[in-house]
C-alpha cells in the first residue's frame, strides 16, 4: 500500500487499518472539470466500500447530482 495514510486508522470505524483514501464528499457528487482537489481521508475498504454505496443509493432518490449544473455555473 502506497499512499499518504499508509500505517493510520480508519476514521469512519475507528477499528480497522487504513487499506484506501475516501474522498470526503464524493466524486459523482461534482462535475468531471470540479473533481480535482477534494479532500480525501484514511479509510478501510469496508467502509470505503459502504460509503460509495451510500452515495450511489443517493444519487438514484435524491435529484441532484453530477448531471445537474453547478450553482456557480449560472452566477
Amino acid at each position: 500500500m502506497k499512499h499518504k495514510f499508509s500505517g493510520e486508522i480508519c476514521v469512519y470505524c475507528n477499528n480497522a487499518p487504513t487499506e484506501s483514501k475516501d474522498h470526503i464528499v464524493g466524486r459523482k457528487f461534482f462535475l468531471a472539470e470540479r473533481r480535482g482537489n477534494l479532500p480525501q481521508v484514511p479509510s478501510c475498504k469496508r467502509c470505503n466500500n459502504r460509503k460509495s454505496e451510500l452515495e450511489s443509493y443517493l444519487m438514484t432518490v435524491l435529484p441532484f447530482g453530477a448531471r445537474e449544473l453547478s450553482p456557480l455555473a449560472w452566477m
